[in-house]
C-alpha cells in the first residue's frame, strides 16, 4: 500500500485505508507514535535555531545537557559521552574503543 500519513499508531493509505503500524523496525516510531506532538514541537523549535550541525567540530547546549544526563546514570568510570550521527559512525567508534581498550591493556595484537 501507498502510505499518505501517520497518526499515533496508525498509518493511512492514499486510498483511504487505515493500518495499525505494529512494525518495530525502520525509524523506530512505534514507541512514540507518528506525529507525536512533543517530538514535532521539539523538532520545530530546534529547526528555528539550527537544523543540523556536524558534531565532530562543534557542540551545542542541548547536546551538552543530554551528555550530562547520560553521565548521571552511567557507570562511575564513564567520564565522557561521544555522539554519532549514524549507525556507521557509532560502529566505527565502538571498534576504535574496543581496539584502544586492548592496546591500553598491552594486548595490541588482539
Amino acid at each position: 500500500p501507498s502510505i499518505e500519513r501517520g497518526d499515533g499508531v496508525w498509518l493511512y493509505t492514499d486510498s483511504g485505508g487505515k493500518i495499525l503500524d505494529a512494525c518495530s523496525g525502520g525509524a523506530m516510531v512505534s514507541n512514540l507514535g507518528h506525529v507525536a506532538p512533543a517530538v514535532v514541537d521539539a523538532g520545530a523549535r530546534q529547526a528555528e535555531e539550527i537544523a543540523y550541525m556536524y558534531m565532530d567540530h562543534f557542540t551545542n547546549q542541548p547536546q551538552e545537557d543530554l551528555a550530562a544526563r547520560l553521565l548521571e546514570v552511567a557507570a562511575p568510570e564513564m567520564a565522557r559521552v561521544r555522539f554519532a550521527s549514524s549507525g556507521s559512525e557509532a560502529n566505527e567508534t565502538a571498534l576504535r574503543l574496543a581496539r584502544q581498550y586492548h592496546v591500553d591493556r598491552g594486548e595490541a595484537d588482539r
